[in-house]
């Protein structure tokens, strides 16, 4: 039997991963290029039914999304969701070049087909951090596609998830800053996900990371705007369908605790007799009609 070797010492240093996977992603690549650089280079008007992701790897211009015109400069990442109107104007002085990739069978959880942001999130971002490490891989998906050299199918089909996860790290490390994304815009994104998640078993971080916020900033804005943490907003929400259930229909108790995902029944009475001054047994009695 061959030994495996576990234990770290001076010389030998082992690293391991989370076996957990935080997305589950398989992009179909429809296609790879670049823009050389071109003065005063302007394109139409136009949307794709796939997902568009432009890296600024030079240059200056303007991008125009949804008719609303943002500047656009080196080390930029520009991300068209689907069915998104977009086109790009290049500077004069210092004109764009560019390299772009689209993906299609893109699916993220309670967004719509190719969209890897909600509608209310910014579309540029900057890559600063994760230049060289885009370039690279922009560069190795687009070599491999020109040479087709043995296995480049599975080497583009790695490298663009791979890519992605980059990009997915860009946005969440952008939404931290308050001057890109707002807290008005953040709530506009966490409630609504809440109010149609609550009964599941869901947490601080599995929003934070369904929304694309830093899970830290996320607990403070979100205690900051309605004087409660994360656990405590979504147990509220949950006492309060329970007390919906108890006064409308004619479920045991015990049952609708576990619908509202409490797996404790004691537990349950407590946290519902704290919010309504009742037991769950009295709020029924006492709200319904007498016959």
């Amino acid at each position: 039997m061959s030994e495996v070797h576990r234990s770290d010492t001076p010389e030998r240093k082992h690293y391991t991963v989370d076996r957990k996977s935080l997305v589950d992603i398989k992009p179909t690549l429809v296609y790879s290029g670049t823009l050389s650089k071109s003065q005063d280079w302007r394109d139409s008007e136009h949307s794709h039914y796939f997902l568009e992701i432009l890296y600024i790897v030079d240059g200056k211009g303007i991008v125009e999304i949804d008719k609303t015109p943002f500047n656009m400069s080196k080390n930029d990442i520009i991300i068209y969701n689907a069915d998104v109107k977009h086109f790009e104007h290049s500077s004069s002085d210092e004109p764009l070049e560019v390299d772009f990739i689209a993906f299609d069978k893109i699916h993220v959880k309670d967004l719509a087909p190719n969209c890897i942001l909600p509608s209310t999130a910014n579309c540029i971002y900057n890559a600063s951090d994760f230049g060289d490490t885009l370039k690279f891989l922009f560069d190795l998906i687009r070599n491999e596609i020109t040479d087709k050299d043995k296995y480049y199918a599975e080497i583009v089909k790695d490298a663009s998830r791979t890519l992605l996860m980059y990009i997915f790290r860009v946005i969440n490390r952008n939404l931290n800053t308050v001057a890109l994304h707002n807290k008005d815009n953040i709530m506009n994104i966490v409630l609504p996900y809440i109010e149609n998640n609550f009964l599941s078993n869901i947490g601080l971080s599995e929003i934070a990371e369904e929304c694309f916020v830093n899970k830290y900033y996320l607990s403070h804005v979100f205690t900051e705007s309605f004087g409660m943490s994360v656990g405590q907003y979504i147990r509220a929400k949950k006492v309060e369908y329970a007390q919906k259930c108890i006064v409308e229909t004619d479920q045991p108790v015990s049952d609708i605790a576990i619908q509202c995902g409490f797996t404790d029944p004691a537990y349950f009475d407590r946290q519902f007799k704290k919010a309504t001054g009742l037991t769950p047994i009295q709020y029924r009695k006492a709200n319904r009609p007498q016959a």
